[in-house]
């Protein structure tokens, strides 16, 4: 269970579905945190692609910077 002061994080959020929960957990008071390899870069939303961690290749940088 979730406090009131825990950040969610959203993964696809520059998508369709990602943005309307995004959306709707902001609209809620809720801190949210975007996560999309589509997503402009921003205080609140990394671009990153997720496919690209293994654990392997965890130490390369699948986020640009």
């Amino acid at each position: 269970m979730l406090t009131a002061d825990e950040a969610v994080m959203v993964t696809g959020s520059a998508g369709f579905i990602g943005r309307s929960l995004t959306s709707h957990l902001r609209e809620m008071g809720r801190p949210v945190v975007g996560v999309d390899r589509a997503a402009e870069p921003a205080a609140d939303a990394l671009r990153c692609d997720l496919a690209a961690l293994t654990e392997e290749g965890f130490g390369i940088r699948p986020c640009p910077s």
